[in-house]
């Protein structure tokens, strides 16, 4: 460069820069603004998408039609990025798929552990009530005082019952969104003789008694069966596991091998094969390690 045009490049320089650095340090803060506006937004879309996944977990609610789709897209999304990593293309597409199909079911399955969690405080919810009606208080008053004494998922469902009566709902309605709610079938057992109780009459404090101490005995015999079958299906998990591993441990001592196998029509359908072979099994020994219906 010759002296005249490194002259004219300082003058240039000195004469840009501060303009530069004047515009920068006035769009610094917008660009911050939008960047926080974005993540704040983005923070909320991830809120508003396992928000139904906790309240499955919490309150037993079903996720609605707009919520699941939600569901399935974040979990295509997520898998999609997840396969894409690790092993290309073709595993990217299935492991979204498998993603989106399997993600709303985890609202199913934290409701159905919400109903176990309603269920196991059933008999005590039974002995409360029982005892304020050997007190003399009225069913609804039962209840509430039940909703009050308790804590846990029964003591939620209760006291949603005993809003629902207090806005004067009448109490078959009421009971029967409860069932709705949790059902399962000592939450049954509990509305039906309630409900039986109030149409013929009879001493519904010692009915509930009775209940209760039939759920305590099968709760006790749940237990015995679960401890009975632990070994079984410990030694199924580690089973169903050592495929997994295996690829894995593979992987690691040649890596791209999954990415060659996947690479040759063969071999992915052989993997894909192996996974639902695999998912076939898993379903079956859940079946099979069931306790009770």
């Amino acid at each position: 460069m010759s002296p005249a045009a490194h002259g004219l490049s300082l003058v240039a320089g000195a004469l840009v820069g501060p303009v530069a650095v004047s515009v920068l340090a006035r769009g610094a803060p917008l660009v911050t603004q939008a960047m926080d506006s974005a993540i704040e937004r983005a923070a909320e879309l991830i809120g508003k998408t396992v928000l139904p996944l906790r309240r499955a977990g919490s309150h037993g609610q079903h996720p609605s039609d707009l919520e699941r789709r939600r569901l399935r897209v974040a979990g295509g999304l997520v898998g999609g990025c997840f396969g894409w990593v690790f092993a290309g293309g073709w595993f990217a597409a299935g492991a979204g798929m498998a993603a989106a199909l399997w993600l709303p079911r985890v609202a199913v399955w934290r409701r159905e552990r919400y109903g176990r969690r309603v269920e196991a405080g059933v008999a005590s919810a039974a002995l409360s009530i029982s005892a304020s009606l050997s007190g003399g208080s009225s069913v609804r008053a039962a209840i509430a005082s039940a909703a009050n004494e308790l804590d846990g998922p029964i003591a939620i469902e209760l006291r949603r019952t005993a809003v629902e009566l207090g806005a004067g709902a009448s109490l078959d309605a009421a009971l029967d969104g409860l069932v709705g709610r949790a059902p399962s079938r000592s939450i049954v057992r509990m509305a039906a003789a309630i409900q039986l109780q109030r149409r013929s009459g009879g001493d519904l404090a010692s009915l509930l008694r009775r209940i209760a101490a039939s759920l305590e005995d099968d709760r006790r015999a749940t237990e015995e069966a679960n401890a009975a079958t632990a070994q079984a299906r410990v030694t199924s998990v580690m089973v169903l596991a050592l495929p997994p591993a295996g690829m894995a441990l593979a992987e690691l001592a040649s890596p791209g091998l999954l990415g060659r196998m996947l690479a040759s029509q063969l071999g992915a359908s052989l993997v894909i094969l192996a996974f639902g072979f695999q998912a076939a099994g898993a379903l079956a020994i859940r079946r099979l390690a069931r306790i009770g219906p």
